[in-house]
């Protein structure tokens, strides 16, 4: 279970955001609100269940001053059941 790469780019991102998040000392909902979504979105990233759009990813990126980064748009299409890359 959790061998294949999205997951483990998945999980990877949720523990860079958990990491950030706790340094930056900013809740989940205080992200949510900064990205105009909600709490349970943002729970999800750093459970590693979905990752964020590109667009979301690069905002993440730039407001944690690349502490987390981007992800490949290959995995998050997998993760999201786009078809083709």
């Amino acid at each position: 279970m959790g061998m294949s790469k999205p997951h483990d780019e998945t999980t990877q991102y949720g523990r860079d955001l958990a990491a950030w998040l706790e340094s930056a000392k900013l809740s989940q909902r205080d992200l949510a609100a900064e990205l105009g979504t909600s709490q349970p979105t943002v729970s999800y990233w750093v459970r590693g269940v979905h990752v964020p759009s590109q667009p979301t990813q690069g905002a993440i990126s730039r407001l944690s001053g690349g502490a987390v980064p981007e992800r490949c748009a290959a995995c998050h299409r997998l993760m999201e059941g786009g078809e083709h890359g």
